[in-house]
């Protein structure tokens, strides 16, 4: 890998990756649209501010890199306008792909989500090949899973060197907030201010640290198979079993008062009023249906093909704690 280009820099994952390649000894092209963080503070780390719908930049923006990983997108639970979800992960990651391949780009990873592959409500984790039995949980899964089709196509047609990865629910060390919401409520039980349980409590969900997962993506530029996709998560756990480690790791035991999904789907309908007026919702029907399902992922695949080999929920818990208490 003679230079990286990675496009979504500002992002949480994308300046974790940027950050190990970089330490690594890789040169590093970090694209951004708004903002950085301290992770993005490194010599092997150039900083470029670009955005990745302008076709006519893009050529200046993919010069001298030889390999990129594609982690730039539209994440978000709800648009006022949709097509936002369609033209940032679907048309600029295709428009993406065709100049990377039109000037000398050996290789992209592209980020997708394990969303896309569905949930595992049949008491199976998820494969690659896993066919999905329910409908998409809002236009960013659709969104990702159209982007994804559309890549094999150009694999299968044009012969491009994509590989696809899927990652879970990512948490660890880094950004705060929005972006890295299963850390904030890390941070927030903690700090004894986190005592809800949403649902019952039961419902799976794989927990992926972000160096981890991080690794993953420059595993499966290295040992990926093009057109393949790739699940990078951690360990399947219930939301009470995450919050019984985050007790274990910390010292620390709050009495969680459950919130029934009934209640919050209920909540939503006044969100949505709200909505139609343009005032972003906090929780959309989507979000609610999507949090009631199991979320549990088959690793097996990314562990055999890339070698990919994530440390465990308590290990990365615990380290994420000590990161949170040393920085405040």
């Amino acid at each position: 890998m003679q230079k990286a280009l990675i496009t979504g820099a500002g992002g949480y994952l994308a300046s974790r990756l940027a950050r190990i390649l970089a330490e690594d000894g890789v040169q590093v092209r970090a694209i951004y649209r708004s903002k950085t963080n301290k992770d993005l503070e490194h010599p092997n780390i150039e900083l470029v501010q670009g955005d990745l719908n302008n076709l006519e930049k893009l050529p200046a923006l993919i010069q001298g890199c030889t390999h990129v990983f594609h982690t730039a997108a539209f994440a978000s639970n709800w648009a006022k306008d949709p097509s936002i979800f369609y033209k940032n992960n679907v048309d600029m990651a295709i428009n993406l792909f065709e100049a990377c391949f039109a000037h000398g780009i050996k290789r992209v990873v592209f980020t997708s989500s394990a969303g896309v592959i569905g949930p595992s409500d049949d008491d199976t984790f998820v494969t690659e090949n896993h066919k999905r039995k329910t409908r998409f949980f809002g236009d960013y899964e659709a969104s990702k899973f159209q982007a994804e089709e559309k890549t094999r196509e150009l694999v299968a047609t044009k012969g491009y060197d994509i590989v696809i990865v899927n990652p879970t629910r990512i948490y660890g060390p880094g950004v705060r907030g929005k972006s890295n919401s299963v850390t904030e409520i890390i941070e927030r039980y903690i700090n004894g201010k986190w005592k809800i349980r949403l649902g019952t409590g039961k419902e799976i969900a794989n927990y992926g640290f972000v160096d981890d997962i991080a690794n993953g993506h420059i595993l499966a530029m290295k040992n990926g198979k093009s057109g393949e996709r790739y699940l990078l998560g951690g360990d399947n756990v219930s939301f009470d079993g995450f919050i019984n480690i985050i007790s274990e790791a910390s010292g620390v035991k709050n009495k969680l008062f459950t919130v029934p999904f009934g209640v919050l789907a209920g909540y939503t309908k006044i969100e949505s009023l709200l909505a139609h007026v343009g005032i972003s919702p906090v929780l959309t029907y989507d979000w609610v249906d999507k949090l009631k399902r199991n979320w549990g992922a088959d690793l097996t695949k990314a562990k055999a093909e890339l070698g990919y080999q994530p440390r465990s929920l308590k290990q990365g818990v615990e380290e994420t704690i000590n990161w949170l208490r040393k920085n405040g």
